[in-house]
């Protein structure tokens, strides 16, 4: 890389060049043209959320009070400007005032406060900018806690600027291929003098990109993998969970400390972190080389999620961490005729930052358009999208089913414009939404409000993903295992996990359940049997009609047993062994409720059941290695008897079972007393594939489809279950080594064998069709759309 130095020390008999200097390139900088965009923060009040213009890595470690943003300073911190990107070949000028709170560990030399610029995305969207990702770099410019002002590696050592606010200055001057990069710093108020400045020439291409306020530590050093330690973002020791791997590669691939936008960053220069903070007053970016877009905010309605059952609207609404003094109140408006009317208003849940709309005795026979309000900053912000109607006369109904996001491929901008294209009427999120290494920094679990935040900013970029897809049809969404921070969860009917996840129950406490559970399943209609489980963490299961079909809601991993009875003893199990008879899946009151509504809808054409995962262990290789994998209790294949309880009661109509949870692809029909006499399950892979799994049989089984012959036909899994494979979605093989700095996150997602399925419901011909479709890389114009080999597939449902 070619760089051209110039630093200027403001010492002694060159102080009067410099200053010229100085001066000289500012007025080259204002007399070049008309600024074409301008961007100010805004920023007033206190409360977590830095606005719509921002992203914060990481959420709870970013403040504002009193209209000052503070960050923390452990390492890989920052807040991209989401609405601003740096064209160099133009001119521009960033600002910021900073100032330093407590002491560094050391010297302070590697704590630092300033700029990132020329950050390119990985992907052709550039929200993919705002998680740390692989091979991406940027230009680094500010001050350091031991008082050097720095552009790169350019440095001035004296005088030293520490303790004390500044004012620092960054301006860009075109000068062919190259430009001229100034910083300069200044102390506060009308008459602050220049105190020191940095000047480097660099490529206009290295700087050009997103950009960001900064606070960091060197590039590289150990601390920028996820960090442990007292109130820090942890990793859980997973050491006994089948996913642990997978989840380590991923987050090695993820944790480079390179951003892409224009971020704000804090860094400690020890792993055990010093309490540091950095304020920054405000941020300014101007001139021809800025260009703003005003459609790339976020906030402060951040999206919405709705069903229509029972004759009611439940809306959920998500909203950012806002403040004591901010308005409490989200309305619901329906236009009707051509006239808005308000329906429902509510205030936001502190915890969950949620607000459930409820309008009662909703009879719309037609599309609605509806928009959500509230009072933020001294204005009235919307939200806008349609409740949809499935009429149940139409010939036809669509299901987009998804799972099981690594985060790796955010914002699946690809993905989400094919889905958009297809149009289903309900999209159905099976578990999984988040991962523990969403964004590249761990978990934290304490303490609780921080908990919360690192949970919410993981679960932001899934509702950013998807909101423009949620906002006009109605959704389910239900969590898994890692959406509730853990590897495998065992629910023990809601007790607590006190001897670590393998003995069951939850690790988290029960109010942070309640709040994760809040923000995706609010909008579900109350089940026949609300009460809580223990600890009193709140249940969910339910149903309810879409397009005149029945649907259930379980959840089977609450009430599930933990196996660690049968594990650990260093023996092999039998599935014999494996049965035992206090086991529980789906427990006494689902499956009483499960009962009751197939009873109910015994004369139904087709019931469909919501659920994480498939009712049977339908993979046969598993983890980085692919190798053949055993009994897997995680699988809704075990307790055998308790899944041949669940199934039995849902034979005696014709039974649609959808789930995600296992990264593969299947359709299937189960066995209960015979081949082929209960439910078909279609559990599809997830749309960024993250630890690997595999069909793969050593041999066909009995009566295989023509399509697929090697991998269809008539299995029993490791536990005994009966089970027809009828088609299969495979990663390719080899992919679950392939590493993301040695393919793009496109090609691994692809690889990987991710994606997601569309089910087609025919009334008319009595038939279902099931679509799997591949990844669709982030790419303008988009590939021509492709399925999975072996699909579609198309099976008749009784009349």
């Amino acid at each position: 890389m070619n760089t051209r130095a110039k630093t200027c020390d403001i010492t002694g008999r060159t102080i009067v060049m410099h200053i010229a200097t100085l001066v000289f390139v500012s007025t080259l900088f204002v007399t070049s043209g008309a600024w074409a965009d301008d961007f100010a923060s805004d920023w007033q009040g206190t409360r977590t959320w830095l606005g719509p213009q921002f992203w914060a890595n990481r959420l709870q470690d970013w403040r504002l009070e009193n209209g000052v943003a503070i960050a923390l300073a452990p390492n890989r911190r920052n807040a991209h400007i989401t609405t601003v990107w740096v064209d160099a070949n133009a001119p521009f000028e960033l600002q910021t005032e900073v100032a330093l709170g407590g002491q560094p560990a050391g010297n302070g030399s590697a704590v630092w406060a300033g700029f990132q610029l020329g950050m390119k995305p990985p992907l052709n969207d550039r929200r993919s900018l705002l998680v740390p990702r692989v091979n991406v770099r940027a230009v680094r410019a500010g001050v350091r806690a031991n008082g050097v002002l720095f552009i790169e590696n350019q440095l001035v050592r004296e005088p030293r600027l520490r303790h004390r606010p500044l004012l620092l200055t960054l301006t860009c001057q075109p000068q062919g291929t190259h430009s001229l990069l100034t910083l300069q710093a200044k102390g506060i108020g009308p008459r602050g003098q220049t105190l020191a400045a940095v000047s480097i020439e660099l490529p206009v291409s290295q700087l050009s990109g997103g950009l960001a306020l900064a606070v960091g530590g060197p590039q590289g050093d150990a601390s920028t993998r996820p960090e442990t330690g007292p109130n820090q973002s942890e990793v859980e020791d997973v050491s006994d969970d089948s996913e642990a791997d997978a989840t380590d590669e991923i987050a090695a691939d993820s944790a480079d400390d390179a951003d892409g936008a224009l971020g704000t960053r804090a860094v400690n220069d020890s792993r055990s972190g010093n309490e540091l903070q950095w304020h920054f007053q405000f941020v300014k970016a101007s001139g021809d080389g800025i260009k703003v877009d005003p459609r790339r905010t976020f906030g402060p309605i951040l999206w919405t999620q709705y069903l229509v059952a029972h004759g009611n609207l439940r809306m959920n609404v998500q909203l950012p961490p806002l403040g004591e003094t901010d308005s409490k109140s989200v309305r619901l408006q329906c236009q009707r005729h051509g006239e808005w009317s308000t329906v429902a208003t509510a205030d936001w849940e502190p915890m969950s930052r949620t607000a459930l709309l409820e309008a009662a005795n909703w009879r719309e026979l037609g599309d609605v358009p509806y928009r959500c309000l509230c009072y933020w900053q001294g204005k009235e912000h919307v939200w806008e999208g349609i409740v949809r109607y499935v009429d149940p006369r139409r010939p036809r109904m669509t299901i987009g089913v998804f799972s099981c996001d690594h985060g790796y491929a955010f914002p699946l901008a690809g993905t989400v414009q094919q889905v958009r294209r297809q149009d289903p009427d309900f999209v159905y999120f099976a578990g999984d939404q988040i991962y523990e290494v969403f964004g590249g920094f761990g978990i934290q679990r304490q303490p609780l409000a921080d908990a919360m935040l690192d949970y919410l900013r993981k679960y932001y970029q899934f509702g950013w993903t998807w909101r423009d897809v949620l906002k006009d049809r109605p959704s389910v969404i239900i969590p898994d295992d890692h959406d509730v921070f853990q590897g495998n969860l065992w629910g023990e009917s809601g007790a607590a996990a006190v001897h670590g996840q393998q003995q069951g129950g939850y690790l988290m406490p029960p109010e942070w359940v309640n709040a994760v559970q809040r923000t995706q399943t609010a909008q579900l209609p109350v089940g026949p049997d609300p009460a809580p489980v223990s600890q009193g963490i709140a249940v969910y299961f339910t149903s309810f009609e879409l397009g005149g079909i029945p649907f259930a809601v379980i959840e089977d991993r609450k009430f599930k047993s933990s196996p660690h009875a049968l594990t650990g003893h260093g023996r092999a199990i039998t599935p014999a062994e494996a049965d035992l008879p206090d086991a529980q899946l789906l427990g006494p009151r689902q499956e009483a409720f499960l009962s009751h509504w197939s009873q109910e809808h015994s004369q139904s054409d087709l019931r469909i059941v919501l659920s994480q995962t498939i009712f049977a262990k339908v993979h046969t290789h598993a983890g980085p290695n692919l190798l053949p994998s055993g009994l897997d209790f995680d699988s809704g294949g075990w307790p055998q008897s308790k899944r041949r309880r669940a199934l039995e009661a849902l034979r005696d109509a014709p039974t649609l079972m959808l789930h995600g949870d296992q990264h593969l692809g299947v359709l299937a029909r189960h066995g209960v007393r015979t081949w082929e006499d209960g439910p078909v399950a279609f559990m599809v892979p997830g749309t960024a594939n993250g630890f690997p799994r595999a069909w793969w049989p050593e041999k066909p089984g009995d009566q295989p489809t023509a399509a697929q012959p090697e991998s269809t036909g008539r299995f029993e899994d490791p536990f005994g279950n009966r089970v027809t494979v009828l088609a299969v979605a495979n990663p390719d093989r080899g992919a679950n080594r392939l590493k993301l700095q040695q393919a793009g996150p496109d090609e691994v997602a692809l690889r990987k064998g991710s994606g997601y399925g569309i089910v087609t419901i025919d009334r008319e011909q009595h038939q279902l069709k099931f679509e799997m479709w591949h990844h669709a890389p982030d790419q303008l114009p988009l590939p021509q759309p492709s399925q999975f080999a072996g699909f579609p597939v198309v099976i008749p449902f009784q009349p």
